[in-house]
């Protein structure tokens, strides 16, 4: 997780929401607490079993107070 600037706020965990359909990812962060509010954005690097490399497109994302979206 980068700010628009593209410093770094966070490397986030990443898991597969279901490994038996591929499809959907999960982000995770088990501390949230020093992250800046407003915009910010993420890519996911992926690497294969025989080292090729490829990137998402980056995504944005909204950091927000908790309880502040309702």
């Amino acid at each position: 997780l980068r700010n628009l600037a593209g410093g770094l706020i966070s490397t986030l965990q990443l898991s597969w929401a279901d490994p038996l359909t591929t499809r959907v990812l999960k982000l995770r962060s088990n501390d949230t607490a020093t992250w800046p509010i407003g915009m910010a954005q993420f890519d996911i690097l992926f690497t294969s079993p025989t080292g090729d490399r490829t990137y998402t497109s980056t995504q944005p994302v909204l950091v927000t107070k908790p309880g502040t979206l309702a």
